[in-house]
């Protein structure tokens, strides 16, 4: 059982997920023909491994375990593997939490818990929003008309920060009055239109202000007509914003998260949530609220759906001058979002969130006792309805302890993500009732505005309206903050001594790294002869089975390579092993071991290389050359590590500016979710570094590890060197970005997720790291800009001044090499070999 029960184990577990069919024999016969084939052989040939499994799963608990979750592994898709590693510590923290919460019994107890959220908000999940000068607002009203219905439309622009444009819409009734008319933020959610949507958002605007409410509806970063990356030239977005033709309302893309992420990203780098720049925002638009002289600065309210929720959550949770709020298909728990789609776009993540105890009720309940309604849908894709119901529920005993119980509501409707009409009334009778307003709540059928009369700007864009050619965007605002950044290191790096000595505890903290937790032992796969091999042409592998050969990928006989006389097909054997984790995330290593006269030699040094194989396991053109180069001397490793290749969500990165985005942007089971676990993809991935080369200097075959990071895994493996203090021989970097810098501060970059680490930039860069290892060979191959541009030698000389700077001090200058420009594989090849010479 032990050596074939891949083979034996899937039709068993295949045909136990068809049970509720398969329970009707005769059923089964008639409409699964294949699966009571199936069935038949597993009850005439494997009659004894389904008893012994039986067995085996009724004595023995642990071997069970064993056995499935290897072969989950293999049977579920490898992206999820990293998912899971993050949601398995996520559920862990969030149970912490939910048994925290049910001991709030007291006022006392509940206002120590506002605090505590109230702080980490302003702190942690919205910072530097407590340190952002509020600037002149500079209002300039473009456009005013009013309807004979009964309310006049002010269009305008207000700077959130200087020159940093909002467009917004003014609905004022005209009952309004000096000082005495209630007035409502309107937060636009993802849709192309923003507040001018015709379908969704604009009635529930329109019958606000007709019931005598003043609303300020306004456009968020990279909607309606706020697109950041506007190019007047093509007179569409360069990152396919999420965005609408004002000459004829078409929506000109959907994808409304696409570059909140883009420039979210550039944002972490640069020690700034994402989350800030939405709330700033809203703020803002309060502030100018208070300006309007017909505003009662008593009675201010919020309300938005789907994303305007989130930020609906957002403000009414750390804005006093906020009292009614009404949330619409946002309002859930991390732990049934999780379970559901993941986390979210850069907006939506709150740093350190899982790990400092928060959750979504927290929003509701640090508004506790003021009125708070939250408004959910059956058929919610985004947002489930039982996360919504979950998260009401945990929040009523805050609202009845401090004392309102009435001032939480729950509305439900019939319908999907989106506002409805059934909860619309809901919502204009909950701001009639906490406003003290007449007036009934019936959602009026109103004629809608066309969206050419709510556009701000000349052209429909603030890039296309000459009045703002002064306007900054997000893009200019993270090169500023990145220039920032960059000044603030290199006076760090003036004391060189001291800045190296508390790198690498900088370092631990800012990925989040901690030391490693027990794990299962590695498990070994199988191994086959290699081939040698001439080209591409001739890549094929004979994989000789040892336990399961069906896992080793087996390919075809040696081809043209056997041919030749002179060639000795077979130059090695291969071993194929899976490296556990703490969680459920492995990493998937190949040994090529040298044979010398037949006979395998007892010793070798090591060349391990970390990326490049797909998700089949199987290695690029470069490693194939790696491999035949090297294997005389060297025992040569592929390792993919958690997250990459074999073992993870392979190789895409976020995406090409001017062209169609790569699926992997929007993956919001994965994108930023680390940073609410307070690490990165760049911790997860050196914990598995460490264990590869742990794995390896605990063989008696390899006498020494030399390790080159491949396809932009340097930030792993320098983390792993450099904080673990792995002793490693020999370190090579190829073809990697060089610096989070240049990703920080371009307009266009194109780094992939695992590299993403909150606030590196405040504090160090990748060459820095790398200066710390002096005075072991180090090899630079080939870095690259943030596009993936191999950087010129006079650039990658400047850019690792520092580095060599370092290895001249130890009085190793030689021991550092730095190979820049367009490579070809073949050089690759020539300066890993220069390196394992030195």
């Amino acid at each position: 059982i032990k050596s074939k029960w891949p083979h034996q184990l899937f039709p068993l577990v295949f045909l136990s997920s068809r049970l509720p069919c398969l329970l009707n024999i005769k059923g089964a016969l008639r409409s699964h023909f294949i699966l009571s084939i199936m069935l038949v052989w597993l009850l005439t040939r494997q009659l004894r491994l389904l008893v012994c499994l039986i067995f085996v799963g009724v004595q023995a608990k642990a071997p069970w375990a064993e056995i499935t979750k290897y072969f989950e592994w293999k049977a579920a898709p490898p992206e999820t593997l990293l998912q899971s590693s993050y949601t398995e510590q996520a559920f862990k923290l969030l149970s912490a939490r939910h048994a925290a919460i049910e001991e709030l019994d007291t006022v006392e107890k509940w206002q120590a818990r506002q605090e505590e959220v109230r702080d980490y908000l302003l702190s942690k999940a919205f910072w530097p929003v407590t340190e952002m000068p509020r600037t002149p607002l500079n209002a300039r009203i473009t456009k005013e008309f009013h309807d004979p219905r009964g309310f006049t439309v002010r269009l305008l622009t207000i700077e959130s920060r200087p020159k940093f444009y909002v467009t917004c819409a003014l609905f004022i009734p005209d009952t309004a009055r000096p000082g005495s008319t209630p007035a409502v933020v309107f937060t636009s959610g993802h849709w192309p239109l923003s507040f001018r949507d015709t379908e969704l958002q604009q009635i529930v605007v329109l019958n606000l202000v007709t019931k005598g409410m003043i609303v300020l509806a306004y456009d968020p970063p990279s909607q309606g007509e706020r697109a950041q990356y506007f190019n007047t030239t093509t007179n569409h977005s360069e990152l396919n914003e999420c965005g609408f033709d004002p000459t004829t309302c078409a929506q000109t893309s959907d994808q409304c998260t696409v570059a909140h992420s883009y420039y979210g990203r550039q944002l972490f780098l640069n020690n700034v949530t994402t989350a800030s720049m939405w709330l700033w925002d809203a703020l803002r638009v309060v502030d100018y609220l208070e300006t309007v002289s017909e505003v009662d600065v008593s009675r201010i309210g919020v309300t938005g759906c789907s994303g305007g929720g989130t930020q609906a959550s957002y403000l009414g949770a750390v804005d006093d001058r906020i009292g009614p709020a009404a949330i619409a298909c946002y309002m859930s728990t991390f732990e049934t979002d999780l379970a559901w789609q993941g986390v979210a776009d850069a907006e939506q993540i709150w740093i350190g969130g899982f790990t400092e105890g928060m959750d979504k009720p927290d929003l509701l309940e640090v508004r506790a006792p003021r009125p708070t309604l939250a408004m959910l849908t059956t058929n919610d894709g985004c947002f489930p309805l039982q996360g919504g119901r979950d998260a009401v529920s945990e929040a009523e005993n805050a609202f009845h302890i401090l004392g309102n119980s009435s001032n939480l509501e729950k509305t439900e409707a019939v319908f999907g993500h989106g506002w409805v009409t059934a909860n619309n009334e809901r919502l204009y009778a909950f701001f009639l009732k906490h406003f003290h307003l007449p007036g009934n709540s019936t959602e009026m059928p109103l004629t809608l505005l066309p969206c050419t009369s709510l556009t701000v700007t000349r052209g429909g864009q603030l890039a296309l309206d000459p009045t703002y050619r002064d306007a900054i965007y997000a893009p200019d605002i993270v090169a500023a903050l990145a220039a920032e950044n960059e000044q603030h290191v290199q006076k760090l790096r003036a004391d060189a001594s001291t800045f190296l000595a508390g790198l690498p505890a900088t370092a631990q903290r800012v990925a989040g790294m901690h030391p490693l937790g027990p794990a299962a032992p590695p498990r070994f796969i199988g191994s086959f002869d290699f081939l040698n091999l001439t080209s591409r042409a001739d890549t094929k592998r004979v994989e000789r089975d040892v336990s399961v050969s069906h896992e080793l990928h087996a390919t075809s006989t040696a081809g043209q390579a056997s041919k030749d006389p002179q060639v000795d097909p077979v130059v090695g054997s291969a071993e194929k092993w899976v490296i556990y984790g703490e969680n459920t995330c492995i990493s998937v290593v190949r040994l090529y071991k040298p044979t010398r006269g037949g006979q395998a030699s007892p010793s070798f040094p090591s060349l391990v290389i970390l990326g490049g194989m797909d998700s089949a396991g199987d290695p690029d053109i470069l490693q194939e050359m790696l491999i035949q180069t090297f294997t005389r001397n060297h025992i040569v490793v592929l390792a993919d590590v958690c997250g990459m290749g074999e073992a993870g969500a392979g190789t895409a990165t976020f995406g090409q500016p001017g062209g169609p985005h790569n699926s992997d942007f929007g993956n919001y089971a994965l994108d930023h979710m680390p940073l609410m676990l307070s690490s990165s993809h760049v911790a997860r991935q050196a914990e598995h570094v460490q264990r590869v080369v742990e794995f390896l200097q605990a063989r008696p075959d390899i006498s020494q590890v030399n390790i080159a990071a491949y396809n932009n895994l340097a930030s792993a493996l320098l983390h792993a060197v450099t904080v673990n203090h792995l002793s490693v021989t020999r370190v090579a970097l190829i073809s990697s970005i060089a610096t989070y810098l240049s990703v920080g501060k371009a307009r266009y970059y194109n780094m992939p997720r695992w590299m993403e680490l909150f606030g590196v930039l405040a504090y160090y860069d990748l060459p820095d790291l790398a200066a710390l290892l002096a005075p072991r060979p180090l090899l630079v191959a080939f870095p690259t800009d943030e596009q993936g541009s191999p950087l010129s030698t006079t650039s990658a000389t400047t850019t690792y001044t520092f580095t060599a700077a370092a290895y001249t001090q130890s009085g190793h200058s030689k021991d550092f090499i730095l190979q820049a420009g367009p490579p070809s594989d073949m050089q690759i090849v020539t300066a890993v070999a220069s390196w394992l010479r030195q």
